[in-house]
């Protein structure tokens, strides 16, 4: 594997803070931490934004998440842990308090000049959300495929067109099949929120919506496809040649 590209991969991933979390939770914010919290769970987004002194550690942030789970009601935690992403020793100190690793994150990507075409099918149709009808019909998708509520008609209202920003959509026959989103930075595509409903699952859905996206990134000049892949995804994500160069973590503990 080439050096270099692994610690620009490797770069790209710590660099990359997700800000998405579900809509029927709630959003949880202060100068360091950041979180949402949806039936007694609190996901932790990402800590040690700046702005309070001393130097963060393992220890230090264990403490700030417990007390925000303790403010927001919630007796479980769910936090990510790897290089770039947390303080060192804190996947020691959560196995040590009796934490579970839930799912394993793949780093994994893919010069976005490499061609793995997708499985040729007519029945499949992928294509960047342009309309309100589209917007909508991701967010059904999305609402299925991640178990959260629907946002109710005013907010779909509102959230488009910006919501709709680097969104696409899946049909299979016609109906919305799958969705996912993109986005650029420093000439590197964050391939993100890709699923497929799951009676649509297994007939190449998943495969058209990563291509289409990497070969619309190279258009638009990204010559890196980035993918945060998840132990369903990262199967087919590999026979597409994407590479491994590390992972993450999910862990799982009581937050008292």
């Amino acid at each position: 594997m080439d050096d270099e590209l692994q610690r620009r991969v490797l770069a790209a991933s710590a660099a990359w803070r997700s800000p998405w979390f579900p809509p029927d939770a709630r959003h949880l914010r202060d100068d360091r931490l950041e979180a949402y919290a949806k039936d007694g769970l609190l996901t932790v987004m990402h800590v040690g934004l700046p702005g309070r002194g001393g130097t963060p550690s393992a220890a230090s942030d264990l403490a700030l998440v417990q007390d925000l789970a303790r403010r927001a009601g919630c007796s479980e935690v769910s936090w990510t842990s790897g290089a770039g992403v947390s303080a060192a020793g804190l996947e020691e100190l959560l196995a040590a308090r009796g934490g579970t690793v839930t799912a394993t994150i793949e780093i994994l990507a893919r010069r976005t000049d490499v061609t793995a075409p997708a499985p040729e099918s007519s029945r499949i149709v992928v294509a960047e959300v342009a309309t309100a009808e589209q917007y909508r019909d991701v967010l059904r998708v999305d609402a299925e495929v991640w178990d959260h509520a629907m946002p109710d008609e005013s907010e779909l209202r509102a959230g488009f067109p910006a919501g709709a920003d680097g969104r696409w959509l899946a049909t299979l026959d016609g109906e919305p099949a799958g969705a996912g989103g993109y986005g650029i930075v420093d000439d590197v595509a964050r391939l993100w929120g890709a699923g497929v409903v799951p009676r649509h699952r297994r007939q190449g859905v998943y495969a058209a919506l990563v291509e289409c996206r990497v070969e619309s990134a190279r258009e638009r000049g990204a010559s890196l496809a980035l993918v945060h892949a998840l132990p369903t995804s990262a199967p087919i994500l590999r026979r597409l040649g994407f590479e491994r160069f590390g992972e993450r973590l999910v862990w799982r503990f009581a937050a008292g």
